[in-house]
């Protein structure tokens, strides 16, 4: 359905795809330089062709099937190449420090906007692979504090998005030729973006006494756009707001932290007893990147607290028996949106699951 006041159109679209590569990756052992220090590369190639044929027609009409659509040569042909890497160097330091520094770059494939659009932007018919290249680097120790055994992980990260695919939504008849088989009701989709998104994770654990475990997690992470545009023919439509850069990224949580505690001792012959509770906690999130139009979509945090007991090796029989309960709290949340756009009036919030429990069997073989 066509927004505003337009005539009523249906539209549909029927895309193929075909994927090749090829790839390669090496490793090299640098002892001889550094003790402890090793190469990694890797390098893919991959050549992606799509086709679409699609159509839109006004409200009542019959659509096409997919040998209709192509019988009357709407189809479209695209491909799209793209080489992506890995690449690092691991250091062990010692029998309990590790280290590793890396870089890599990943691709979504391009692809093709339906149905056969118009001559005025026609030049907006395809889009190209949408990049990104992050570094990293990680490090991992174990070892005793108080003579209390611990293990730590933390990592820093920096990604730089490019060619961002994002998808618009055109007025009625933008185009201006008054034929609406050519236009894209469903939207299209544009590389206009760049982005950085960077931070630091962590995670650990320490055992201060035999069969406890205490453990915890953390992350925290920061996205922005770098820039925001499209054609000036294109931004006629107001596409593009003009502190866009104010937009923000979806689903990103800025900050998660968790923690669990875990106890398991050993009880002659019946098997090792479980006692098992961990608390999550989630920072805010985004639903609609213009917080601007609408302070309602930014979805509040939660935290969650989940249990479990049970007994583990039931008489060395490899049988676990476990009771959990997960969200103890029965707390409502919001976990996401399916639909979001509240212009038209469309607005939908997806909940996370509410309290859970039940019994798992579990056999080892």
């Amino acid at each position: 359905m066509s927004p505003g006041n337009a005539a009523p159109a249906s539209s549909q679209t029927y895309r193929r795809s075909q994927s090749k590569a090829i790839y390669g990756q090496i490793s090299y052992d640098l002892s001889v330089l550094v003790s402890g220090l090793k190469l990694d590369l890797g390098v893919r190639r991959t050549r992606d062709k799509v086709s679409v044929c699609g159509d839109s027609v006004p409200g009542g009409q019959p659509r096409l099937n997919e040998e209709d659509c192509t019988r009357v040569s709407l189809t479209q042909r695209a491909a799209f190449n793209a080489t992506t890497w890995t690449g690092g160097l691991d250091f062990q330091v010692s029998d309990d420090v590790f280290l590793y520094l890396a870089t890599r770059r990943g691709c979504r494939a391009g692809g093709i906007n339906s149905p056969v659009l118009g001559t005025a932007i026609a030049s907006v018919q395809t889009y190209k692979p949408e990049t990104i290249t992050d570094i990293e680097i990680h490090m991992n120790s174990t070892g005793r504090v108080a003579n209390i055994p611990y293990h730590v992980a933390i990592a820093g990260h920096r990604g730089r998005y490019k060619g961002i695919q994002r998808n618009y939504t055109l007025p009625p008849n933008f185009d201006g030729d008054n034929d609406v088989s050519n236009d894209p009701t469903a939207g299209i989709v544009l590389n206009s973006g760049a982005a950085i998104l960077e931070g630091v994770e962590f995670d650990g654990s320490l055992h201060p006494f035999q069969d406890l475990t205490l453990s915890f997690s953390g992350a925290y992470t920061k996205a922005y756009y770098t820039s925001l545009t499209v054609s000036p023919f294109l931004q006629s439509a107001g596409l593009i707001p003009a502190n866009a850069l104010q937009n923000k990224l979806l689903y990103v949580l800025i900050l998660t932290y968790g923690a669990a505690a875990e106890y398991s001792p050993l009880v002659g012959e019946i098997g090792r007893l479980l006692f098992r509770v961990d608390y999550y906690c989630s920072d805010s999130f985004y639903l609609n990147e213009r917080p601007a139009a609408d302070t309602a979509i930014r979805v509040k945090g939660h935290d969650l607290v989940n249990a479990c007991v049970g007994v583990l090796d039931i008489r060395r029989k490899n049988v676990d028996a476990t009771f959990f309960v997960n969200n103890l709290s029965n707390k409502a949340y919001v976990a996401g949106s399916r639909n979001f756009a509240p212009a038209l009036s469309v607005v939908s919030a997806i909940y996370g699951t509410p309290r859970t429990f039940g019994l798992e069997l579990r056999y080892h073989f």
